[in-house]
């Protein structure tokens, strides 16, 4: 069985990573939670950013 993965669409313009769909690497469901690898430094390495409800939609693709 595969794990239900998900990505999300960040929506507040305050985050470094404001309209990008990004995959999500932590979701916490009872703090309405989540946080993700953003914006690619100039080494390939993402800056982890975390949004609250109402700064992302959460897409399901897997």
């Amino acid at each position: 069985m595969n794990a239900i993965k998900f990505r999300t669409k960040i929506t507040n313009p305050n985050h470094l990573s404001y309209g990008e769909i990004v995959e999500v690497e932590w979701l916490d469901l009872k703090n309405k939670r989540i946080t993700f690898n953003g914006v690619a430094t100039a080494l390939g390495f993402g800056i982890v950013e975390q949004a609250n409800d109402g700064e992302f939609k959460l897409l399901q693709y897997r």
